[in-house]
């Protein structure tokens, strides 16, 4: 009989015990666990591991696959930063929301924002990198100095690491993973008239569900069966966006796509579960090769239909 753990201060002492045929075995007294005596053989020079050490192992294997899924969620899409999940951009139009989020991939490590690793990016050569015009550039800094943005006086750009992580999260919260190499195609293959469309749906990241990507009234529901999907109706009262029209944002993100890997995708999804699809009552689906933070992206890309 196991001694309550209350009772029993070490629970990793065995006492030796004999069966009625004189049969060794050990038992805990702390759990009751029994463990019969065997007799195996090996090879000289062979390792023999004990119960303790196997297990020791196993643990240590299930942490560097932990490890191994983290590393291999970033690989396929490369280099990437991060956004905080409850981000809202408030205060930006949707188009400088866009061109916020695109200028994020030009940041370093410490914040500051470059063109390559040895040009550093100032604020007149922001017309340039956004392509657009300079009184576009004038609004945009306008619209995001001081709070998203910094500028030195020597013209250099800094990005505010409160919104834009590069590196080490701080403990808590939750993130997404935005990819830089796919922001920039997405950025630079849609219309500049098409930017503020970008931006809508970086305005409703709180409402992107963490595992499926998808707008949602639940972003933290991981059963996908739960999960109280955003209609269109519901998009175009959060963006500001008369109801009436929706048929013109399905269009646009229907248009809105980038080369990935050889084939052409959509930035947003659209999915109709079997009824018209600008009813209002569809599933809309971020691709998670622009921004994800989940762990199962391709689960994403067979649900999404992108």
């Amino acid at each position: 009989m196991a001694i309550s753990n209350k009772n029993c201060q070490r629970q990793n002492v065995w006492e030796l015990q004999y069966g009625n045929n004189g049969e060794e075995y050990k038992i805990n007294p702390c759990t009751g666990e029994v463990r019969m005596k065997r007799t195996v053989e090996v090879f000289e020079g062979d390792m023999v591991l004990s119960l303790e050490q196997r297990q020791a192992q196993m643990r240590y294997k299930e942490l560097e696959e932990q490890r191994k899924r983290r590393r291999d969620l970033s690989r396929p899409h490369g280099d990437h930063f991060f956004i905080e999940s409850h981000q809202e951009f408030s205060g930006l139009t949707a188009p400088n929301v866009a061109r916020l989020v695109f200028l994020g991939t030009f940041a370093g490590y410490d914040n500051g924002l470059r063109k390559t690793q040895k040009t550093i990016l100032r604020k007149a050569d922001l017309p340039e990198v956004l392509n657009i015009s300079k009184s576009l550039a004038n609004n945009f800094i306008k619209e995001t100095c001081p709070t998203y943005i910094t500028v030195k006086d020597d013209g250099q750009l800094f990005i505010n690491p409160s919104f834009f992580i590069k590196g080490k999260l701080p403990k808590g919260g939750s993130f997404y993973r935005v990819y830089r190499k796919w922001i920039r195609k997405l950025y630079d293959e849609t219309p500049k008239s098409r930017h503020k469309h970008l931006g809508y749906i970086f305005e409703v990241l709180p409402f992107v569900n963490i595992q499926f990507n998808i707008i949602c009234h639940n972003p933290k529901e991981t059963d996908l069966n739960l999960i109280e999907p955003m209609t269109l109706d519901e998009l175009c009262e959060k963006i500001g966006y008369n109801k009436t029209n929706r048929h013109r944002l399905l269009k646009a993100y229907n248009e809105i796509q980038f080369q990935i890997d050889g084939r052409r995708e959509r930035f947003l999804s659209i999915v109709s579960n079997g009824i018209i699809k600008d009813s209002g009552k569809s599933k809309m689906f971020v691709n998670p090769s622009v921004l994800y933070s989940g762990s199962e992206p391709e689960s994403v890309k067979i649900l999404g239909q992108f």
